[in-house]
């Protein structure tokens, strides 16, 4: 059973029977399933009802590296947050939002330069699919040679999606010039990409791009604004919580002593 036809099966129960028989709806639909392998390169997993993390996995400097990104879904559309490395992965995971969830993709969120020109975000563009991205990432983009945001901000915007407000916020320069963390407030989970690290993680990994004076204070800066997160996605490995900004600033600490 597709995800579209599932939620018309726990709106019908909900509608007759109240919203206290949603779960056993949602039982019944097959809204159980916590992950779902799409390729050998691309997984989900539920985050919510109504909340996916897509990871992918590509190739990077001769080792399989994963990435991670969200699905947000409405009633009507999805929202994404960033998308796979490789555009075969981000080509998969569009096929699967349009046949499994039955929505177009109403925009796609880019937190940070990719400077791929023929990969994900390239799909984006070929299937016209709106981004977003904040102004040092469409000047990075434009540097590199990559497909640009169709739109920017300088340092916040909100989205809106059904009762899910998004806030994107650049905190300035830290792993690299242009992360930008995302925040969903009825979710109370906050998107950091590569700004934290997981907690298996012992080290920074490459800081080629960092700025190791700054990275602290943005963190502190995101600490401080949304204390109210509950979950913590990194942009590589497991989820976590409030805890993987104090991990990182850990590691940065050991890094500069």
């Amino acid at each position: 059973m597709g995800d579209a036809c599932a939620r018309s099966v726990v709106a019908a129960v909900a509608l007759v029977f109240g919203a206290g028989a949603c779960d056993l709806a949602e039982a019944v639909a097959g809204h159980t399933r916590r992950s779902v392998a799409v390729t050998p390169d691309l997984s989900l997993h539920r985050l919510g009802r109504e909340l996916w993390l897509h990871e992918s996995w590509s190739r990077v400097a001769g080792s399989r590296r994963s990435r991670n990104g969200l699905v947000v879904v409405g009633n009507d559309a999805v929202i994404l947050v960033d998308v796979p490395r490789e555009a075969e992965a981000t080509t998969a995971l569009a096929d699967w939002i349009e046949g499994e969830l039955g929505l177009p993709i109403r925009l796609a969120v880019i937190t940070h330069a990719t400077g791929e020109p023929t990969g994900g975000t390239a799909v984006l563009a070929a299937r016209e699919i709106a981004s977003i991205g904040c102004d040092e990432t469409v000047l990075r983009q434009a540097s590199e040679g990559g497909p640009l945001p169709s739109r920017s901000f300088a340092k916040e915007e909100l989205l809106t999606l059904d009762d899910e407000t998004i806030e994107l916020f650049f905190p300035g320069p830290a792993n690299r010039p242009d992360g930008v963390v995302v925040y969903l407030r009825r979710a109370k989970l906050l998107f950091c990409g590569d700004l934290v690290r997981p907690l298996e993680a012992d080290t920074l990994g490459s800081t080629r791009d960092a700025d190791l004076s700054s990275w602290p204070t943005a963190l502190r800066f995101v600490r401080g604004r949304f204390s109210f997160a509950e979950r913590v996605v990194p942009g590589h490995g497991d989820p976590g919580g409030p805890e993987l900004i104090e991990h990182t600033l850990a590691l940065i600490g050991s890094r500069t002593g």
